[in-house]
């Protein structure tokens, strides 16, 4: 009767064992369950940064390649006024070496040559402009695009949670697997 009663004790005994393993390893499992839900979480938000930063180099491209054609469009408005200027000018040669009398004063000559000037100096002043704000508008997406890197700088186990959240993660991990060998070896 009393070997009956000790192998029920034993029994008893390794029951409650394969019990509180049975509890350790659920554990292990709501814990892995959790990491892997956070690290789920953490994965969508860096696909998320992904796409914005994505669509910010791509309004950044943009906006330079608008610049570039604002650039073609102001060197071919500079390439016609200097047409303009020097088809005048060659007017004024070839009305001066001709021998049909114009009558054209040196006091008018001086005021058409100060309009002229005034003219150049006009279109010169808003093509000076229209480069400026376009330079000023393509370093304003810069600043937003180097402020947006910035603010997702350091995402990816950049700051000390995040080494904890790992180090944790890692152990339970550890366990997890310790545990599974122990049970495999012992059975």
């Amino acid at each position: 009767m009393s070997r009956n009663l000790d192998l029920m004790l034993a029994a008893a005994s390794q029951e409650e064992e394969n019990n509180s393993s049975i509890v350790a390893l659920e554990k292990a499992a709501t814990e892995l369950h959790t990491a892997i839900d956070a690290l789920n979480s953490a994965k969508k938000e860096l696909e998320t940064t992904k796409s914005e930063l994505q669509k910010a180099k791509t309004e950044l491209d943009t906006t330079y390649q608008k610049l570039i054609d604002a650039k073609k469009a102001l060197n071919a408005a500079v390439k016609s006024t200097d047409n303009i200027v020097g088809g005048i000018t060659n007017a004024i040669v070839k009305a001066e070496q001709s021998t049909v009398p114009v009558g054209v004063k040196d006091s008018d000559m001086t005021e058409i040559n100060k309009k002229f000037a005034a003219f150049i100096n006009k279109i010169n002043g808003i093509v000076s402009k229209a480069t400026s704000d376009q330079i000023q508008e393509f370093e304003n997406q810069r600043k937003k695009a180097r402020q947006q890197y910035k603010e997702y700088d350091g995402i990816w186990l950049g700051h000390i949670a995040q080494y904890f959240f790992m180090f944790f993660f890692l152990l339970g991990l550890g366990l997890f697997i310790y545990f599974v060998v122990m049970i495999s070896v012992g059975t």
